[in-house]
């Protein structure tokens, strides 16, 4: 599995083993402020259960997805 943080995208990119493509996982190729959306992401880690935490710069927030509720 590799993750992708595709800044001027707004959004977070899974690929996984043997995948031709990746799948967003998170926000979308617009700038938003609702839950799912980002902002100029600039950070992921994660966290001991899976959690994936996003720095959401212009958004001035932390956000977190849980990767098993995404299907992931």
């Amino acid at each position: 599995m590799v993750l992708l943080l595709d800044t001027d995208n707004h959004r977070i990119l899974l690929w996984l083993n043997g995948a031709r493509q990746g799948r967003t996982i998170a926000g979308n190729d617009t700038p938003g402020n609702s839950d799912y959306q980002l902002n100029n992401p600039s950070q992921i880690r994660f966290d001991s259960a899976n959690n994936l935490y996003v720095v959401d710069t212009n958004n001035s927030r932390i956000q977190r997805f849980n990767l098993v509720s995404n299907g992931c």
